[in-house]
């Protein structure tokens, strides 16, 4: 297929450029009619399968094309031109195609530009958005210093409950009902993991078994949490656009999510200063609130945790911290893959008392070692 690609782009690069450019039709990019008529001339002879894939080269995404309408695709990564990977049942493989070459592929690029609006460039080198139900993330040549990166990650149709959680597997009978638990009992709580552990997931579930009475105010850098009824509302960061449209943080959203009268509030994930302000919250009458965090192991969490808060409150000392903490927060739960890949919940830990040396934690559920 790549010999045909590329002489279909030498055919092309003997076009005048005029007659190449992208139109904007109804918001989305088309080929001129020169370009058209020069595809038609060499797709004529090709089966339908080869000539969709010519024609996703120059007009569409090119090996991306049958990996987005793959719905057992959950990631897509692109390092260039050559280098795809996909991610299937928790497993990553590489990709069996590749763009012809570094014109395709820049082609490419600028189509998914116009697409989603996304704007990389040497001041703003990374870029995130979304296109149909994906999440993009976009690291441009000037931080690779080879070609411009892409990550797809597959937003979930339908959200996860904790019933097809457990139709997968996810965890037995025991850990389901202390999860329903602590969301039942108003409980405040963490769901911490490493990248790709599931972490939105379970939000997703957990947000699905609240009732339909309860507003919930969901706050996030990309929309990935599905809003769980009416009565709800999802907020969403925005980066600086210009020297007039100001940033808007994690911190802004927590702060003013506190007056829209949430009976919970959720974080996409806690990365930064918004820690401070999300614990004061969680401490002064929001309980039943979660969230995400990044880390393998609670203790590690609850070190992260500390250290976010003080990047919020830097004159407060260690122990203040650790009081907030331990006012706020009731448990933390930790998920995870196995050594096949699959999503599992892992433990759940409750937030017992804070001592001199720490926070201690007493464990209430503990997978067995043997399935990770």
């Amino acid at each position: 297929m790549k010999p045909l690609l590329m002489e279909v782009q030498t055919s092309l690069q003997n076009v005048p450029a005029q007659n190449l450019g992208i139109e904007i039709f109804a918001g989305k990019p088309s080929r001129t009619e020169a370009m058209q008529n020069l595809l038609s001339e060499k797709l004529q002879h090709l089966s339908v399968a080869e000539r969709a894939r010519v024609q996703n080269e120059f007009e569409g995404f090119g090996p991306l094309a049958a990996l987005i309408v793959d719905p057992s695709i959950s990631e897509i990564l692109v390092n260039g031109p050559q280098e795809i990977w996909a991610e299937r049942g928790g497993q990553l493989f590489r990709v069996n195609d590749q763009f012809a070459s570094d014109l395709t592929y820049q082609n490419f690029l600028d189509r998914l530009n116009l697409l989603t609006g996304l704007q990389i460039s040497v001041e703003k080198p990374v870029a995130q958005g979304d296109y149909q139900n994906f999440r993009i993330h976009w690291i441009s040549r000037f931080l690779t210093k080879t070609h411009d990166a892409l990550s797809f990650r597959r937003h979930p149709e339908n959200p996860w409950t904790f019933d097809r959680l457990a139709a997968e597997g996810w965890s037995s009978t025991e850990g389901l009902s202390a999860f329903y638990k602590l969301i039942d009992d108003r409980k405040s709580f963490l769901v911490i993991g490493e990248t790709s552990s599931g972490k939105t997931s379970v939000l997703n579930a957990c947000l699905q078994h609240l009732p339909e009475n309860e507003r919930v105010v969901i706050l996030e850098d990309t929309k990935e949490l599905c809003v769980p009824n009416s009565a709800s509302l999802r907020m969403l960061t925005r980066p600086v656009l210009s020297d007039v449209v100001a940033e808007i943080t994690l911190t802004d959203l927590v702060k003013n999510s506190l007056r829209l009268r949430p009976d919970r509030i959720v974080v996409g994930e806690v990365r930064g200063s918004e820690a401070k302000d999300l614990l004061l919250a969680l401490s002064t009458g929001h309980a039943g609130s979660f969230g995400t965090l990044h880390a393998s192991h609670p203790h590690q969490a609850l070190l992260r945790l500390e250290m976010l808060i003080q990047m919020g409150a830097p004159q407060w000392q260690a122990d203040i911290v650790r009081k907030l903490i331990g006012q706020s927060l009731h448990f933390i739960v930790t998920v995870g893959r196995n050594r096949k890949g699959e999503r599992k919940l892992k433990s759940i830990h409750r937030l017992t008392s804070v001592e001199e040396t720490g926070i201690l934690l007493e464990t209430i559920f503990q997978e067995d070692s043997k399935n990770f």
